[in-house]
């Protein structure tokens, strides 16, 4: 007998769109929720117009609106609809701006009077409450104010983001935890509850070390490049063919690193001996290293320091990550065939557990495919389908 996934019986109503809130849903799907995703009538998730495309299909839509369920829906115009489904389901989730859906007459309070048990979660740029409460926000915008763009680079150049949208899918991330927590503490107070995730938040939680070390000392962070900021060496180097990264966390690994690359007087340098001091002097240092590294390959250097017991690697690209025999064995790209775009191939839930053996990875919606079969559930009659459709409801 199969075993059930353990979201299997939660149904989420999933507002949201672009990348925050449908990478939320996408994870509560992947664990077996009903995720009913509600798009608008002829348009659909902005996340649609963006590419690349296979055969019209937007893979940046694919890849995180699957294990879903896809409806269209005039949300100010379809009040019925959303009082079935809200009445019918445990988790509401948006990701609009603050007031957006009090506009709309979906506040908490009043998604709350039709159905008390309902978990309502909120994604926005800076939360439901403070000054920036109002504010713009895209991803690049949470790097900038979040000072994550203040430490990331190279000392001396602009400032650079961080290569993927880090504040979307931390926020979604925290999201799902919340849900999962506001679930459990229905099944035992037998309420639901209001969750106002921000992605300013979520990106400060991350920031945990370089926050924890200026509320320590005062000092702020800067740019380290690929330096760690404590122990040294701990960064990337150039080996003869392309970049490494390597790290020395203590002193001991310090001695077996400098015996590996040939240079036993470097670990018997009492300048050197302690992390402490290294970190101080590395840059005097790095030059030391940087001259002996480009003496071999990194598939050279990869072997010995290894064997040495000093964690190293090279640095891989996409391409090299994802066709890794580790990834390939930890079974993390999933292919799923969808219906116009054919077979397609994306990343997997990073969850590997005895009584998950095989999570929901069903396609991405195609806009609108499951509207009449919802609403068909919900009980509405096919003329009522009919002339939703026709005045442009659904």
């Amino acid at each position: 007998m199969p075993l059930l996934l353990p979201l299997e019986g939660i149904r989420i109503l999933d507002l949201t769109r672009v990348l925050a809130g449908p990478f939320c849903s996408w994870i509560l799907g992947s664990l077996g929720a009903e995720v009913i995703k509600i798009e608008r009538p002829g348009r659909g998730d902005q996340a649609r117009d963006i590419g690349p495309f296979v055969a019209g299909e937007s893979v940046y839509f694919m890849s995180i609106n699957r294990a879903k369920r896809g409806i269209t829906l005039d949300l100010k115009r379809g009040q019925e609809v959303l009082s079935r489904l809200i009445s019918r389901s445990d988790v509401l989730l948006e990701n609009f701006a603050p007031g957006v859906m009090e506009r709309l007459g979906l506040s908490y309070g009043e998604v709350a009077a039709q159905n008390p048990r309902i978990v309502y979660a909120s994604i926005s740029g800076f939360g439901q409450t403070g000054p920036a409460r109002d504010k713009r926000a895209y991803d690049q915008i949470i790097q900038s104010l979040s000072g994550v763009m203040a430490i990331t680079g190279e000392p001396g150049h602009p400032p650079v983001r961080v290569g993927f949208s880090i504040g979307d899918l931390a926020a979604g991330l925290f999201c799902s935890t919340a849900v999962l927590a506001a679930l459990r503490q229905r099944d035992v107070m037998g309420q639901g509850q209001r969750i106002d995730i921000s992605m300013l938040d979520a990106v400060l939680a991350l920031l945990e070390n370089p926050v924890a070390r200026y509320l320590a000392t005062g000092e702020s962070p800067g740019v380290l490049g690929s330096r760690h900021p404590t122990v040294t060496p701990n960064q990337a180097f150039r080996a003869s063919d392309g970049w490494l990264v390597l790290a020395a966390g203590n002193d001991e690994q310090w001695v077996k690193f400098c015996h590996a690359i040939d240079r036993p007087d470097l670990a018997e340098n009492p300048r050197y001996a302690k992390n402490a001091e290294r970190t101080r002097l590395r840059d005097e240092l790095e030059p030391i290293l940087q001259a002996s590294l480009l003496a071999r390959t990194r598939a050279e250097w990869v072997e010995r320091l290894e064997a040495a017991g000093v964690p190293t690697a090279p640095i891989h690209t996409i391409a090299d990550a994802v066709n890794w025999d580790q990834t390939r064995a930890r079974g993390m790209i999933r292919e799923v065939q969808h219906p116009v775009a054919g077979s397609t191939r994306f990343v997997g839930l990073p969850i590997q557990a005895s009584g998950m053996e095989e999570l929901a990875n069903s396609p991405a919606p195609t806009l609108g495919q499951d509207t009449g079969a919802l609403l068909a559930e919900l009980g509405f009659s096919e003329d009522e389908i009919t002339s939703m459709r026709h005045d442009g409801v659904i």
